[in-house]
């Protein structure tokens, strides 16, 4: 069997994909698992944590929640190319923002991405539109 870090979540999909061996925050990979756990079915996750080379490389931007590495700070992006599937989604990670879970989401065509930032993090409390690439 494929090795977990959390019940929903493979450790391909969280560590880092350069191989540098780059892992989320334990918050993050709670909150991530849970918001699957919610859900009550699988969600495969895109990515996780990014090291600054490998976020460069796949065009990041230069303050993206993936790269965070302190507290409970972090970020997800879960597959999500059905608009029945993101129906269901957004409610419940809207409601997890509520409970602290998420100070940040971005709805996408193919994906929804989940992070949690400081208060002084540009992103703090936005909720964006973006496309998948």
């Amino acid at each position: 069997p494929m090795p977990r870090v959390r019940p929903h979540i493979l450790l391909s999909e969280a560590l880092c994909p350069c191989g540098c061996g780059k892992m989320p925050t334990e918050g993050i990979l709670d909150s991530v698992n849970e918001l699957i756990e919610r859900y009550g079915k699988p969600i495969a996750i895109n990515i996780m944590a990014r090291c600054k080379i490998y976020n460069k490389k796949c065009g990041g931007v230069e303050d993206s929640p993936h790269l965070e590495e302190e507290e409970d700070y972090g970020a997800g992006d879960l597959k999500c190319w059905s608009p029945k599937k993101r129906f269901i989604l957004v409610p419940i990670i809207a409601d997890m923002v509520k409970e602290g879970f998420f100070t940040q989401y971005e709805i996408c065509n193919g994906h929804l991405h989940v992070a949690k930032v400081s208060k002084n993090h540009r992103l703090y409390q936005e909720c964006n539109w973006g496309q998948s690439r």
